[in-house]
């Protein structure tokens, strides 16, 4: 039976080793296996011995000073690394952690900033010329011991160079050792780690959810000693919960024969070693960095040892969500942690149940760990500030406060003892205390329109790519996004950049489904790193954003120059049909997700992806590729007012050729046909009755929109509505789930969306599974879901109108009555004539609702609807904003993107004139009641 050491200070770091000497002498500490698979067992016994001698060679390498600095760069075998590390602290001194992966100038600065003399290094020609090459006045170079020293066969016994060596005693406040961040933004800095801060971070593994005895043997060879990640599972793991730590094997020293081999280079972490190796020592539960689990997920076999497994804990980056889910889907016990080096790693390690407690059970709810595998949950220990983000209501930056159980090792908030992170995180949709790390603050990329793009979520879907071993978005100050990608395989991929971004397109493509219009890479945008110049990285991997950018600048100059330069955008073969329909479809296919990659000449482009991103950039290379007599008179809605590759191809040789009269249609015959076409119904009129079932069942549409979630609310409130059916477009988020993000935007009580009186219908509701489930159910639908946007043309709202039309079609053919109530628009009427007084309260003539397609496309749903013969209601509705009980305003509307500016330029605009009463949505939503 073990015996656990107390962690209520009255141990510090130094004394834990000494504890287990004591009480668990045979327990196993350290755990690895050769290719025999048969497992090797270091005891704490063994471990102790051997830690003790070497603080004792130590101690007489660099001097006898308690507290002196000591720093280790040394590419050695994890065993003898970590021995060492405690040897150092046992001997008073403090070992300075420092990945030999840094660069000579890194170390320089670090070891001058803490005033460092002493190094210890291995016997490696890697070491030995990085350390040459330092610039450091003073250095005393010492060589580590090896693991014949510490660990070989004539040491087992008690002698004289065993005698237990232990500093002197030491206080809190102490620095037990030092490590340094991974340098993302420059070089990287020194965070010394006091011994309460050691203390907080065992305290962090006591209540981790891994202490009892579902887990046995944590795996933590794929993660490097230097590391906090390190330091947590390969030392203080053990030191705290008496459990073993599964190692690589050492390659200098044989624990089976006793043989050194003194020039050995030690195993790193490969996705077929880690997993070989997990298998050897039983290990149970993995420490894993994102890139491993990317390359086992594409391969069957590895994914059935993962599953094998009791949690899987990913950490230091992000996992790419359709790795992630595609694990999780499969059975692989996967869960998020999240730590830095200024203050642990304060996540639990095991998802939390029903109740609250962390439990390797929820596993085993594959729909939940789905929608909650990226979120994690702070122990108790941390007290938490979250800092709110402009714009949303559960996006935060994350402040960790100093109390007295968790004492960050940097403190630099301005008001408050603690620590400001940087990070963004997002607030799970339904489950309170969970979160997710969405980006950083000073990640975030600001457009020259104002516009702010968070880059990791669409970095981490393109990391994704096999091909790549890296991406990383620029754009600041610029009208849009690029990328910069590396290929994980420079030689192959040498010399073949356009043959690289065909392979990635689909990925990045998926990428830009996620970001906002705005946020989107067009491939232009792309510039691919090379073996030549390479993306810079830190000691752990990971890019360095700012060096990168730095490195790239002149790329990313050039990238925008050509863009926009006419010379790379040339004209069609002739201007004959034939060359420019087809040079139009080559230039739009090259904008369009390949999933609408089967695109003809007659489809609506915006239809089938094109977005206003896409739209100037297909408008840039038509203006660059027209004659100069022809391209001044390109209007600049002109891909919007011909949203088709013949209407632009027709307009395009009408400018060129002169013939601007040519099959000329006005606008209003062209609104008139719509309304001709989509006024003849399947269905005869037939005689309905009421339904006779109590309470009202209403569909509504769009009820995840700015007003169709004030409407939702009052109806969940009405006490006579018993049945919502809430129809919303399919997305990467259940409509359930957008549906709580829209109220808690708006102050709304998200707790009404739990009533069992709303189905949720995801698509098109007349799609065959949707309809069956309302068809005969309902008394009203109130049809509130219309893409908003002002620059399409009316051809682009034509699904909407089809939309309305099968839902008119049903409401004839239904047995029973259905009321339509249409949330149409003010701008139905945007043509009118002031001087014959106000718009009726009656469908107008077309003239008068020519304009923006918008507008348009309301007053044809207006004419299908009179035309129908179906009991329909108009709501003609213009902006609506204010709604209670926080007077929110949809983010996207012009009062906040005035107020934004203003805040930004340090004025309001002067204005002057007649004041309009804004409609608030209180009259708007509940003027639709059944």
């Amino acid at each position: 039976m073990v015996r656990l050491p107390p962690l209520d200070g009255s141990l510090h770091l130094n004394n834990f080793l000494d504890f287990h000497l004591i009480h668990n002498p045979n327990s196993t500490i350290y755990t690895f296996s050769y290719e025999d698979g048969i497992p090797i067992k270091i005891s704490f016994q063994r471990f102790g011995r051997a830690v003790h001698r070497a603080a004792l060679i130590l101690r007489s390498l660099c001097g006898g000073t308690d507290r002196k600095v000591v720093a280790m760069i040394a590419n050695v075998d994890t065993l003898l690394y970590q021995t060492v590390t405690l040897a150092c602290i046992q001997a008073g001194l403090v070992p300075f952690l420092i990945s030999p992966r840094n660069s000579a100038a890194a170390i320089d600065e670090m070891l001058n900033k803490m005033d460092c003399s002493d190094v210890i290094i291995s016997s490696s020609r890697t070491d030995v010329g990085l350390v040459n090459s330092l610039t450091v006045s003073g250095l005393s170079i010492h060589s580590m011991p090896t693991l014949a020293d510490l660990y070989g066969p004539d040491r087992e016994v008690f002698s004289a160079d065993i005698s237990p060596c232990n500093a002197s005693g030491v206080h809190p406040s102490d620095i037990a050792f030092i490590i340094h961040s991974s340098g993302s933004t420059g070089f990287p800095k020194p965070v010394p780690q006091t011994f309460t801060t050691a203390l907080n971070w065992m305290n962090f593994l006591d209540v981790s959810g891994i202490k009892g005895p579902d887990i046995r043997i944590c795996a933590a060879m794929a993660i490097p000693g230097f590391h906090a990640f390190g330091v947590n599972f390969q030392l203080l793991y053990p030191l705290t919960l008496c459990k073993p730590a599964a190692l690589f094997p050492p390659t200098s020293y044989d624990f089976r024969t006793g043989e050194s081999f003194n020039n050995a280079t030690q195993i790193f972490p490969q996705p077929s070693n880690v997993l070989q190796h997990i298998q050897w020592t039983n290990a149970d539960m993995l420490l894993s960095v994102p890139s491993l689990l990317t390359a086992w997920r594409v391969n069957p076999a590895h994914v059935e040892i993962l599953k094998t497994l009791k949690c899987i804990c990913c950490s230091s980056g992000p996992l790419p969500q359709d790795v992630g889910d595609d694990l999780v889907r499969r059975g692989v016990p996967l869960c998020t942690s999240y730590g830095a080096t200024e203050f642990g790693i304060p996540t639990y390690r095991l998802p939390l149940d029903h109740t609250g407690h962390p439990s390797i059970k929820v596993f085993e709810n594959i729909p939940q760990r789905l929608r909650d595998w990226r979120y994690v949950s702070f122990n108790k220990h941390v007290t938490l500030r979250l800092l709110p983000q402009t714009g949303s209501s559960d996006i935060f930056e994350l402040q960790i406060l100093t109390t007295a159980s968790h004492q960050p090792a940097i403190e630099n908030l301005p008001d408050a003892r603690g620590y400001a992170t940087h990070d963004i995180v997002q607030a799970h949709p339904t489950r309170k205390g969970l979160w997710r790390v969405v980006g950083r603050t000073d990640d975030v990329i600001v457009l020259s329109s104002g516009e702010k793009v968070v880059p990791i979520p669409m970095e981490d879907k393109i990391n994704s790519a096999p091909e790549l071993s890296g991406a990383l978005m620029f754009g600041r100050g610029h009208p849009h996004c690029g990328i910069i990608i590396e290929p994980r395989d420079s030689e192959r991929w040498f010399g073949k950049d356009v043959d690289l971004i065909d392979a990635v397109w689909p990925i990045i493509e998926e990428a830009n489904s996620l970001a906002p219009s705005f946020g989107r890479i067009l491939r232009e945008m792309i510039i691919v790193a090379t073996r030549d110049k390479p993306m810079e990285r830190v000691g752990k991997g990971s890019l360095a954003r700012k060096a990168t950018l730095t490195s790239f600048e002149g790329d990313i100059t050039n990238t925008y120059t050509n863009l926009h330069s006419a010379t790379n955008f040339g004209p069609p073969a002739s201007w004959t049909r034939g060359d420019v329909l087809a040079w139009l479809e080559q230039k739009t296919a090259r904008l369009i997700p390949t999933q609408h990659s089967i695109l003809h000449v007659d489809d609506d482009i915006f239809k089938a992806g094109f977005d206003s991103i896409s739209a100037v950039s297909l408008q840039s290379q038509i203006t660059a590729a027209l004659p100069d007599d022809a391209s001044g008179t390109l209007s600049p809605t002109f891909v919007y007012e011909h949203p088709t590759i013949r209407l632009m191809a027709e307009a395009i040789l009408n400018m060129v050729l002169g013939n601007t009269a040519k099959h000329h249609v006005t606008k209003v015959d062209k609104l008139r046909a719509m309304i001709v076409k989509y006024s003849s119904f399947s269905s005869p009129e037939r005689d309905q009755v009421r339904r006779t079932s109590k309470g009202l069942a209403v569909l509504l549409t769009g009820s995840t929109g700015f007003l169709g979630s004030y409407v939702l609310e009052e109806l969940l409130r009405h006490p006579d509505v018993t049945k919502i059916y809430a129809a919303n477009r399919k997305g990467n988020i259940h409509s359930s789930e957008r549906q709580i993000g829209s109220f808690r935007s708006k102050g709304l009580d998200t707790t009404l969306l739990l009533s069992e009186k709303v189905v949720w219908l995801e698509g098109d509701p007349v799609e065959e599974e949707n309809l069956v489930q309302w068809k005969d159910q309902v008394d009203a639908i109130i049809h509130n879901a219309w893409r908003l946007d002002f620059n399409l043309s009316l051809t682009s709202f034509e699904p909407l109108i089809q939309s309305t039309h099968a839902l008119l079609e049903v409401c004839r053919s239904s047995k029973h009555s259905i009321h339509f109530y249409f949330t149409s628009s003010t701008s139905a009427a945007q043509n009118w004539d002031g001087t014959r007084g106000h718009v009726p309260e009656a469908l107008v003539n077309s003239e008068y609702a020519l304009g923006k397609g918008y507008g348009e496309s309301k007053h044809v749903a207006e004419a299908i609807l009179k035309k129908s013969g179906v009991k329909g209601t108009t709501l003609r509705i213009g902006q609506v904003a204010g709604g209670l009980p926080m007077g929110a305003w949809a983010t996207s509307d012009w009062v906040p993107a005035m107020v934004k500016s203003s805040v930004t330029i340090g004025a309001l605009p002067s204005a002057a004139g007649v004041r309009h009463l804004l409609l608030f949505y209180a009259f708007a939503s509940t003027d639709m009641g059944c």
